[in-house]
């Protein structure tokens, strides 16, 4: 598939374009490159005689990037869609041959558009830039295409979610009538399919009209543009209220294991959007590199169930939250933060674990009822065999506790703000 600009086509006045007309670019084909900046209009794709994709190949052909390359009596600006195959070796297909380079209707692209095609087209060259801001953080080129793939597939599937973010209503238009075939595509294969079957719509799959390309682009730079937390609101605005349901989506499988990889500020806008609990045997996900030296604390001096006092002493509570999950969540976290890890492994750890007798703020006669804090060594774990020594200097320092907690954003809470964690 290929677009093209007639006003390129027509030719600079030279000679030789005059014979030939003007170059067809390389660019063109690219799904990212739908405007010419030096005419202010969105690039066509499809023929003004036939109304079929220019240089379409005939279904059964092997797609090349010029078609009925037999056709030697064609202008380089004709419209070279095979409507009739050729009949033996020494005749030709049978082309459109309309002129590209006569069309009247023209569609101008609008400042923004054209703004944003010269960023892509720089780029792209080789004398462009070695890195963008994508999310809030600097970005190699590869990682932001591929973050305005992944956020484009999000604006797809969830249409018209994200219309108000669209530079112009036609723009929007475009971009409704792209979702609508392809829903109308997967109906039609729907029909011929066992009725056991179901068929995903294959959201995907890339627009060939310049205009639902460029709108897909603006609002995909648009939510980019902003830093990593405005990023995340904005997905949270796009996606299902449900982290499991949001870790179903093909978006999710796109932006963990898209090739190349999405940026580093995408990853980090949508990872809180995506964690959380680990099934049994399931992939670990959210894994995070260990913060404290587990030489001098490990994961089991961890109570399974974070005890009271330490609750009150180093926690805020939080309106519509359950006590008991923040202390049950703060155990995991101190447990990834010692041994690294996913949250599911950290679950797993703990689990093997019950908790400590006065964790609950109750006592059991024969075992200590002091809790352990900062500053002083914790309370051996019920599991723990009383024959093993304690791990060397294994007290938290308070400078260490005033360290790992200070500083720590507290969460926003509200009628309309979600509290963190797994659902």
């Amino acid at each position: 598939m290929t677009r093209y600009c007639p006003d390129c086509l027509a030719g600079d006045g030279s000679a030789i374009q005059e014979s030939f007309g003007g170059p067809w670019l390389k660019t063109w084909h690219l799904p990212v490159v739908f405007a010419c900046t030096a005419h202010q209009r969105l690039l066509e794709h499809l023929c003004p005689e036939c109304g079929r994709p220019v240089r379409e190949s005939r279904p059964g052909t092997h797609p090349s990037l010029l078609p009925a390359v037999r056709a030697a009596a064609l202008h380089p600006a004709q419209c070279r869609t095979e409507l009739a195959p050729a009949k033996g070796r020494h005749t030709l297909p049978g082309c459109c041959g309309a002129r590209l380079d006569q069309t009247g209707s023209r569609r101008p692209a609008s400042p923004g558009l054209s703004a944003l095609q010269d960023k892509i087209l720089g780029l792209l060259g080789p004398g462009g830039p070695a890195s963008v801001l994508s999310a809030g953080q600097p970005a190699r080129p590869s990682g932001y295409f591929a973050d305005l793939h992944v956020t484009g597939l999000l604006v797809c599937s969830t249409w018209p979610a994200a219309r108000h973010l669209s530079p112009s209503e036609d723009i929007a238009d475009a971009i409704g009538e792209h979702v609508d075939s392809l829903r109308r595509r997967t109906a039609d294969r729907q029909q011929g399919a066992p009725a056991s079957s179901t068929s995903r719509v294959m959201f995907g799959s890339l627009p060939a009209d310049a205009a639902a390309s460029a709108g897909l682009a603006h609002i995909a730079d648009r939510v980019l543009a902003g830093s990593t937390d405005d990023v995340r609101e904005q997905l949270r605005q796009l996606l299902p209220a449900s982290t499991r349901e949001v870790k179903r989506t093909v978006w999710a499988r796109r932006v963990t294991w898209s090739s190349p990889s999405c940026s580093d500020g995408l990853q980090d806008a949508s990872g809180p959007l995506l964690r959380g609990f680990t099934k049994a045997a399931g992939r670990p996900q959210g894994r995070r590199n260990s913060v404290l030296g587990a030489q001098r604390w490990s994961p089991e001096n961890i109570p399974a169930f974070l005890p009271e006092d330490w609750h009150a002493r180093y926690f805020t509570p939080i309106d519509g939250v359950n006590p008991m999950f923040t202390r049950r969540t703060a155990v995991l976290r101190l447990v990834q933060m010692i041994a690294g890890g996913s949250l599911g492994e950290a679950r797993h750890s703990s689990e093997s674990r019950p908790p400590l007798p006065h964790s609950r703020g109750g006592s059991t006669p024969g075992r200590a009822t002091s809790t352990p804090g900062p500053g002083s060594s914790p309370t051996r774990s019920a599991s723990r065999p009383r024959s093993q020594p304690s791990p060397a200097n294994s007290t938290i320092p308070q400078r260490r506790w005033s360290t790992t907690s200070t500083g720590a954003k507290p969460w926003k809470t509200g009628p309309s703000t979600r509290a963190p964690g797994p659902r």
